[in-house]
């Protein structure tokens, strides 16, 4: 029967016989199409790589004996011409990131590539020599397509509800009513110049991965970012890359002003569980720690590395992290991750350094994690300012005041404080102090008669943002007496 004929490994007494059936997937609990139930959307398995082969499995018996399927009619090409063309596939189309659009694009392009070529008939022997096969035609690239239809390369698992690892929906950093301001900024332009690298090994021939700055970033991010990587090496005894190789920030002081924050752009893709990422912190030159959880307003860490006491050797064993894909893909994607520095039990004027940590077990891997736009920043009040010049018009050498309110906006009452100018073409012509919201600035004597526009500007605090307003200064001229 069909069935008999498309098992694997129905003779292996290390499995007990029979683990797949490319036929019939479903028969040993393995998708014979994307939407079955057996569609395997765990991350565990590397989300399923063992299981979900049963779509391409299904593909190719299909391709090869030909059938009816999903309400989709194949003709068989059979099995030379079916080989060749998935061969030619995997040596031309796909890499290690591919998916089953990608195999179904791959096959098409690669029966195109193949048609009128000389091909070869698959053997089993050794000395089976080189004996040529039918040729493939247009046809046959018609029924590559069908079965491409009948499996559903094409179709999205959407049962699996797959989500990214971060949300790429990231809130105003300080919300309605509120901007921000930098205190620290790194965008990693000028690579990782300020930035310091350390490095620890799980063993003392073990190999790390020093971070790199660099101009090649997943979709999404087009500019120079910093890149710690987890690369699908080492074989885990002989040759380890158990590690973790890190970046440390310059010292920033810790500011004073309202909700102050860490905020960074990111993309993660690690090897599931086993290797990971985070941030740790030191304040005041202390032993750098884990950034904890409660402390991320969003895009937390997603999970916690593998312990050692399951066998893990990668040097952040046990710790929170950023850890696997997004789901569905052995990829990631971007999303911005912040922080609440209120919540690392530092005070104002204490110095704090953050380090990015990418750590590895022995073994294995998948990207990286890849960093942008670092900051360190406060909330400040949205304020608004009106200035009123009165008299209006004053007369020249006379005194005159531009009367000033500066309001948190959306309010009428707060208690604004802080400093306010006049300014005129860039030159200051009075200042004053702001108190309870108003102050009067007192307009020069000696400002010639005519129109004139000026800007009051109040300078902010480190709890309200600065703002201003454009107002007119009429002067006329003095009436002489007769």
């Amino acid at each position: 029967s069909d069935s008999t004929r498309w098992l694997m490994g129905e003779k292996s007494d290390a499995f007990g016989g029979a683990i797949r059936d490319m036929w019939t997937p479903t028969c040993y609990g393995d998708p014979g199409k994307v939407t079955d139930a057996e569609y395997h959307c765990d991350p565990s398995d590397a989300g399923g790589v063992h299981s979900n082969s049963g779509v391409p499995n299904h593909g190719y018996a299909l391709l090869v004996d030909g059938g009816d399927y999903n309400g989709v009619t194949v003709n068989g090409i059979g099995l030379d011409k079916a080989a060749n063309i998935f061969f030619r596939t995997q040596i031309a189309y796909l890499t290690e990131t591919s998916d089953f659009t990608d195999l179904a694009d791959g096959l098409a392009a690669s029966c195109t590539d193949l048609i009128g070529a000389e091909i070869n008939q698959v053997s089993t022997s050794d000395t089976g020599g080189s004996t040529p096969a039918a040729p493939i035609t247009a046809d046959d690239c018609t029924e590559v397509d069908a079965m491409a239809d009948a499996v559903e390369l094409r179709t999205e698992p959407t049962q699996c509800n797959f989500q990214p690892l971060l949300d790429p929906n990231a809130p105003a950093v300080c919300g309605e009513g509120y901007t921000s301001k930098a205190v620290f900024s790194e965008d990693f332009e000028d690579g990782l110049a300020g930035w310091a690298l350390d490095e620890e090994l799980g063993y003392p021939d073990a190999r790390g991965f020093d971070w790199e700055a660099t101009n090649d970033a997943p979709a999404g991010n087009d500019t120079q970012v910093a890149y710690g990587s987890d690369p699908d090496e080492g074989n885990c005894a002989s040759d380890s890359i158990a590690s973790r190789n890190s970046i440390i920030s310059p010292s920033i002081t810790f500011p004073a002003g309202e909700s102050p924050r860490l905020v960074f752009d990111h993309n993660v893709a690690t090897e599931p569980a086993w290797d990971g990422a985070n941030v740790k912190v030191s304040i005041n030159g202390a032993d750098f720690v884990v950034v904890p959880e409660a402390a991320y307003l969003f895009n937390a860490p997603n999970g916690v590395i593998n312990p050692a006491a399951a066998g893990n050797d990668n040097p952040m064993a046990g710790e929170v992290g950023f850890t696997g894909t997004d789901g569905g893909t052995p990829t990631g994607s971007w999303g911005q991750s912040q922080i609440d520095l209120a919540q690392l039990g530092a005070a104002v004027g204490d110095s704090l350094q953050f380090r990015f940590d990418m750590g590895r077990d022995g073994c294995g891997g998948r990207d990286g994690w890849y960093v942008d736009n670092v900051e360190v920043l406060v909330c400040l009040a949205v304020t608004r300012t009106k200035g009123v010049h009165k008299p209006q018009p004053s007369k020249y050498g006379k005194k005159s005041r531009v009367l000033v309110r500066v309001v948190r906006d959306g309010s009428t009452g707060d208690r604004v404080s802080g400093l306010v100018r006049l300014h005129k073409r860039g030159q200051v012509l009075s200042r004053a102090r702001v108190t309870n919201g108003r102050a009067r600035l007192n307009v020069p004597k000696r400002l010639r008669p005519g129109r004139h526009v000026a800007w009051v500007k109040y300078t902010g605090t480190d709890f309200f943002a600065p703002s201003k307003d454009k107002v007119i200064i009429k002067v006329v001229k003095k009436k002489r007496k007769r």
